[in-house]
């Protein structure tokens, strides 16, 4: 008898501990695709700084210029905004979210839209240009975890500086 409880106490104890790092793996699986998404998010509004940053360059034409070249107008229908890759010099317009193509991943680990295996992850950039001093940009990643949709939003302003 003292046998049979013994060895009802040590599996509940290995049953709970294999629990354990089953739920440890699946939680930072979970955490690595909500790292992922947070830095594609932020690499978003980087792009997007990046085409406003250029746009200053040639501001000498068109003052507005620095706010609506390279695409930056086109992304405030706040549905489906743009998308752009690290190496864009231009936001493109989303047609349609449903059938736009997900974040690939390249051969030599870069994310982007045109070239490499597709990823579970889809962004879009959304601008507010109403103010006439900073653009209000948002970047929203979504993807699915574990059959259930997750997404992450980071937002940022981008200020007209060269008034400054």
């Amino acid at each position: 008898m003292e046998v049979l409880v013994a060895l009802a106490v040590a599996m509940i104890g290995i049953v709970a501990a294999f629990d354990l790092v089953n739920r440890s793996l699946s939680q930072s699986n979970s955490a690595a695709m909500r790292l992922t998404a947070a830095y594609l998010a932020k690499e978003g509004v980087e792009i997007t700084r990046n085409i406003r940053d250029n746009n200053f360059v040639d501001v000498t034409l068109d003052p507005l210029l620095w706010k609506t070249a390279g695409g930056l107008d086109q992304c405030n229908d706040g549905h489906k905004g743009c998308r752009a890759d690290y190496d864009d010099y231009a936001l493109r317009k989303n047609v349609n979210m449903g059938a736009d193509p997900m974040i690939k991943k390249s051969p030599a680990g870069f994310f982007n839209h045109d070239v490499g295996a597709p990823t579970i992850y889809k962004r879009k950039i959304l601008i507010d240009d109403s103010n006439p001093d900073f653009l209000e940009v948002e970047v929203v990643v979504w993807w699915e975890d574990r059959g259930a949709p997750a997404e992450i939003s980071v937002s940022s302003k981008l200020y007209n500086w060269w008034l400054i």
